[in-house]
């Protein structure tokens, strides 16, 4: 049986497992690693330093995920947030995190690629109900965990403001399982991007990303 709760501080490895599996898209690459020039069981690390943090407004944190637990082990997560209700965008709040607790040699390898990066990135809409980090693990997949997660979002979000009009997420473009679920239910592709620069996927599963959409 399956059951949907908020997450606690002792998921944090599921949580980060979910962070980097979702940011993988089925592929072997992290963009995390490939852009601090790290490795994954470090990053992991360095993650948890983070969660400790307890910075909200972004994915890096336990109040920004919810958990899909069967057999009372958890098999599902992904998080959510409102953009920029904490004052500052999530990628802003995203490198005060990283800046926190990574040496300072993996910020410069990451400030390095800006150029790259910014091909690829796709600006958040301000006071939208953002969807991130979704993972489901292979065995449970085809069970509509995926709606159940982001029907549980909206109503946790919408316990802490009356404003939330739409919700988005972003998706790389290579992911055509992910492309297909979304639209599944009721997603919408509205802003795409595709980075010119040969070796982006040196740094990235795909060479682009695409914004989704859907009116609540």
């Amino acid at each position: 049986m399956y059951t949907i709760r908020e997450a606690k501080k002792e998921d944090q490895a599921f949580l980060i497992l979910s962070i980097i599996e979702a940011d993988k898209s089925s592929t072997n690459i992290c963009s995390y690693c490939k852009l601090l020039e790290i490795e994954e069981l470090e990053f992991k690390q360095f993650l948890h330093e983070i969660f400790e943090e307890e910075i909200t407004g972004f994915e890096f944190s336990v109040e920004a995920f919810v958990v899909v637990e069967y057999d009372g082990k958890p098999i599902a997560a992904s998080a959510s947030w409102i953009e920029s209700e904490e004052g500052l965008p999530s990628w802003q709040l995203r490198m005060v995190a990283l800046r926190t607790v990574l040496p300072a040699i993996h910020i410069t390898n990451l400030m390095a690629k800006s150029a790259i990066c910014n091909t690829i990135n796709i600006k958040r809409s301000e006071g939208t109900l953002q969807i991130e980090s979704v993972f489901i693990s292979s065995e449970h997949r085809g069970k509509e965990l995926l709606k159940k997660m982001i029907d549980f979002h909206i109503k946790l979000r919408s316990n802490n403001t009356n404003n939330i009009a739409s919700m988005e997420l972003l998706t790389y473009n290579s992911n055509l399982l992910a492309e297909k679920a979304y639209t599944k239910i009721g997603f919408k592709k509205i802003e795409y991007t595709t980075s010119s620069h040969e070796e982006i996927k040196q740094f990235y599963p795909s060479d682009g990303m695409t914004r989704w959409q859907k009116i609540i």
